[in-house]
């Protein structure tokens, strides 16, 4: 807990994170508390008018509250000392809201650590997303079976953002359903166009799981829609090297493998979770027939009688 107070009804928060859509959503919880509170929307750009307003009292509010977004990273060590000061001076009911990607690091990080209510907002995995789904399902008056929100977090992958419009849309579609019933994967299939990375999964899985006729199915859609043979190529390898990582390095986890190959932990998890389906042989002859693809789509082969060998 924040350890300023003093007597007086002031609060400091720092959120950080990528995940910008929970930070949005605890930035208007917080500004709802205080419905007639004045709202200053703070730049690196205004840092003196900040420091000047932290000084003194506002003259058309007894409340307030300042948003800083991503503003810590931009001030010099001089600037920071001078926020300091001007934070422990404060003497009116005050809100002062820190968002930032990273976590603040030197005096400053360790001033919020003593002072701020931190919270960190990092990357959604896929228990995250299903959890998400269904809430937000039920807020909005209907019902989503287990399949079909599995299916629209493989869709869509780590984006609140995408997944609230697509949960808006499919509401408003089942409620002028005459059909009572809840969301289903029919539904999923129907209305949300999943991203390609999302389709690359899917992939491997119908490879995985010996469904050639899907494999084969997916390969045509993705040369039908248009997308480059290398670029689609690129990500099947891509793809295939999170798998091998995941399968070939002993014990390692999703976190390891995110932080060791870069990856979102979203993509991290679907890859471990895809490695047990292989065993390493079968990785190591998709692997050569990756390269020979390669080498057959440059040479002028027809793409689409490349891609469905790989599929075999």
């Amino acid at each position: 807990m924040p350890q300023r107070a003093k007597g007086k009804d002031i609060m400091i928060y720092l959120l950080y994170g990528v995940d910008d859509f929970s930070i949005e959503k605890t930035i208007s919880g917080l500004k709802e508390k205080k419905p007639e509170a004045e709202i200053f929307n703070i730049s690196p750009e205004t840092t003196m008018d900040f420091f000047n307003l932290l000084a003194t009292d506002s003259f058309f509010s007894q409340k307030r509250i300042f948003i800083l977004k991503n503003f810590l990273l931009k001030l010099s060590e001089d600037e920071k000392k001078i926020l300091i000061e001007r934070l422990e001076k404060m003497t009116s009911d005050t809100d002062v809201i820190f968002t930032e990607e990273k976590e603040p690091k030197g005096k400053m990080g360790q001033y919020l650590k003593k002072v701020a209510k931190v919270t960190s907002f990092n990357n959604p995995n896929e228990k995250d997303l299903i959890s998400f789904i269904k809430e937000r399902a039920q807020q909005e008056g209907i019902e989503i079976a287990p399949l079909a929100a599995e299916r629209l977090a493989s869709f869509v992958g780590p984006s609140y953002w995408q997944l609230e419009e697509e949960i808006l849309k499919l509401a408003l579609y089942k409620k002028d359903d005459s059909i009572e019933s809840g969301i289903q994967t029919a539904d999923i299939d129907l209305l949300v166009k999943a991203n390609f990375e999302s389709n690359i999964f899917e992939l491997l899985d119908a490879i995985a799981g010996k469904n050639t006729a899907k494999a084969i199915s997916l390969i045509n859609s993705f040369l039908e829609s248009g997308e480059n043979e290398i670029y689609i190529l690129t990500m099947i390898a891509r793809q295939f090297r999170n798998i091998a990582m995941a399968k070939f390095e002993e014990n390692i986890t999703e976190g390891m493998l995110a932080k060791r190959a870069g990856l979102h932990p979203y993509v991290a998890g679907k890859s471990v979770r895809q490695a047990r389906n292989f065993d390493k042989s079968e990785i190591i002859k998709i692997y050569e027939k990756i390269t020979w693809a390669d080498l057959s789509i440059k040479s002028g082969r027809n793409p689409k009688n490349v891609f469905q060998k790989i599929a075999l």
